[in-house]
């Protein structure tokens, strides 16, 4: 049983002569044209269904229980995916309950790692990363204990001789958190933590230190903008690959504000980049959609009255980004409530997909990139089914991703191989 999861581009001016005679155009530069992008038809991908696995009975706090967060990452380093959760329990003290599974290395899961009850206020944040060591994953937590007090953490095993040891570690800030996400800060190889801190309008980097833990957390100020609560935030590479990692904050109708990494754990807020006509991120992920090697930014994109639709921001490669690019989705879905959006490259092609879970349609929605900001639909019939939960990684190690979405109510995920390979 485990602990508390208590987790600039040149421009040339033209008409260079002014009415003063002779000087250069006075005013700001203005920002680079954004590019024509060409359309690329994506490659298809298709999913095959294996069998379901269960989440292990809760043994903490009291039924009913629902599955409110699934993660995937090899926490216990013997090269197969193994498979965390989060289940809501109906108890007023213990109102979570979490633990994991280990990997088959065949799609499936099996044996029980435990877990442990504990009560939070909110839904926790469940994700990974390569938090315990070069190519280590391990798994994320952030918890909201109580209205102003939040856990966050790093968790993994080590196996030897037969012995189980657990390794990552735990931090801690004051305030309220609306997400956590993980990038390398240092460049070192090992992925760190970033929380993002809506009520005191802040970051938290937590540098890890591998299989020892985390450093303690470092704040930086998010700009006061109009006072829209920050709503989530995404972690690349967006100066460029030889560049240490920034952090994209998504500022409610305010629009976004790239922090630059200034040393390792601490960042410098650029300005507020409004997105138009009252737009707003909902959530945010990291990738290339168009294979140009530089990092974007896409999101769920809310216009007031409107649907939901993706927004895309094609990175420059020097902090700055085109202006959002917005795409439809199927009438349905942009009417429906989206969870657990993840950016990853599904079909092959190069390209980072998006893909996320609609609840309330019992479907998995796998976007795929064409290159210019827009997105075609996978069409795969096995993504139909119960999908309060998505995560994505290769489950069965063949080199491409596969799913795993998770069915809220009957404590089961069901596993979706890719057929590329």
């Amino acid at each position: 049983m485990h602990r508390l999861l208590a987790l600039v581009v040149v421009s040339v001016l033209a008409g260079g002569v002014g009415c003063g005679g002779g000087g250069p155009a006075s005013g700001p530069t203005p920002p680079p044209p954004p590019p024509v992008r060409t359309r690329i038809p994506p490659a298809p991908v298709t999913f095959f269904p294996v069998a379901a696995s269960d989440v292990p009975p809760p043994v903490f706090g009291t039924a009913p229980y629902t599955l409110v967060a699934t993660a995937l990452a090899d926490h216990d380093d013997d090269g197969k995916v193994d498979f965390a959760w989060v289940a809501a329990t109906s108890s007023t003290t213990t109102t979570h309950e979490s633990g994991s599974r280990p990997g088959t290395g065949a799609g499936g899961f099996t044996g029980d790692y435990g877990g442990s009850g504990f009560k939070a206020t909110g839904t926790p944040f469940l994700g990974r990363g390569a938090v315990l060591g070069a190519a280590e994953d391990g798994f994320v937590f952030a918890v909201q204990v109580t209205a102003t007090f939040v856990s966050v953490s790093t968790l993994g095993y080590r196996i030897s001789g037969g012995n189980r040891a657990e390794v990552g570690g735990v931090g801690s800030f004051s305030g309220t958190v609306a997400g956590i996400t993980s990038g390398d800060l240092d460049d070192d190889g090992i992925d760190d933590l970033v929380a993002l801190d809506a009520a005191g309008r802040r970051v938290l980097a937590y540098v890890s230190k591998g299989e020892a833990g985390l450093h303690a957390g470092v704040p930086s100020a998010l700009p006061a903008g109009s006072g829209a609560a920050p709503t989530s935030l995404a972690v690349g590479r967006v100066h460029g690959a030889t560049s240490p990692a920034d952090v994209v904050v998504a500022l409610g109708a305010d629009g976004y504000v790239v922090l630059t990494n200034a040393d390792a754990a601490a960042f410098d807020a650029g300005a507020v980049v409004p997105l138009g006509a009252g737009r707003s991120f909902e959530a945010l992920v990291a990738g290339d959609f168009d294979d140009d090697g530089l990092v974007d930014v896409a999101g769920v994109l809310l216009t007031p009255g409107g649907p939901r639709r993706v927004g895309t921001l094609f990175g420059r490669g020097d902090g700055t980004f085109d202006d959002v690019v917005p795409a439809d989705v199927e009438a349905a879905v942009g009417a429906a409530p989206w969870r657990d959006l993840v950016a990853a490259d599904v079909n092959g092609d190069g390209r980072t997909d998006l893909l996320f879970a609609v609840p309330s349609l019992g479907r998995v929605v796998v976007l795929l990139s064409d290159a210019a900001g827009g997105f075609d639909a996978a069409t795969d019939a096995d993504l139909a089914g119960a999908s309060a939960t998505l995560s994505v990684d290769d489950l069965d190690g063949d080199g491409d991703l596969d799913l795993v979405a998770g069915d809220a109510a009957a404590l089961k995920v069901r596993p979706l191989l890719n057929e590329r390979n």
